[in-house]
């Protein structure tokens, strides 16, 4: 599987085509519950400022549900790790420190959302935001991870790719009223997902 050159498949192209010009930039996160979305390589780009990060950035994809976009993940692009997008605003992911698994969660202006603290021998991490709200990150075998909030505030399915053409498919299961730190974290989880499947070779758009 490769990342650079990738190419679309039909059913990716169609998903794709569904999100109409007409439609908000980003649908709420409420409209994907219980549906399959796909995270996919970014087809097209929505603000100017949106427009600068991802020019900048080497990969960039797309959280696609039935309905429309509900997020967007660009990796790398100046100083950060990667920065993440949806209807209830934009937050960029940067390393605490040089050396260690820690990424800072910062907003557009510089405040501080939250933290991302990896687990270096189990693989996913904790996501802990400023509003107290607490998610799990866990690996689920063989190619599968959950993201979880408490009682569960937030539930999420990652089905990773298992060969040339395949995209990562995304369910969210259980949602509480709140959805702005639910989708910061949902956001958060897609950028660490991406960040290490590219860092290890592995690509969600090979074709």
């Amino acid at each position: 599987m490769r990342i650079a050159g990738s190419t679309h498949s039909a059913a990716d192209r169609a998903l794709v085509d569904e999100v109409e010009e007409s439609q908000p930039a980003f649908l709420p996160i409420e409209t994907a519950v219980g549906q399959m979305a796909r995270l996919v390589p970014a087809h097209s780009l929505t603000s100017g400022s949106w427009r600068r990060v991802t020019a900048r950035a080497p990969h960039s994809y797309e959280l696609l549900a039935i309905a429309g976009r509900i997020g967007t993940v660009a990796l790398g692009g100046g100083n950060d790790l990667a920065r993440v997008q949806c209807e209830n605003g934009e937050w960029r992911l940067r390393k605490r420190r040089r050396l260690g698994l820690e990424l800072l969660i910062e907003a557009a202006d510089g405040r501080q959302a939250g933290l991302y603290s990896g687990r270096q021998w189990l693989g996913g991490g904790t996501i802990s935001l400023t509003d107290e709200s607490e998610f799990e990150l866990r690996r689920v075998p063989p190619r599968g991870w959950r993201l979880r909030g408490m009682d569960p505030e937030l539930l999420v399915d990652f089905r990773a790719p298992a060969g040339p053409g395949h995209r990562v498919t995304v369910t969210i299961r259980a949602l509480a009223q709140d959805s702005v730190g639910a989708q910061l974290a949902l956001l958060t989880a897609c950028a660490v997902l991406t960040l290490e499947w590219t860092l290890s070779g592995a690509s969600l758009g090979g074709g």
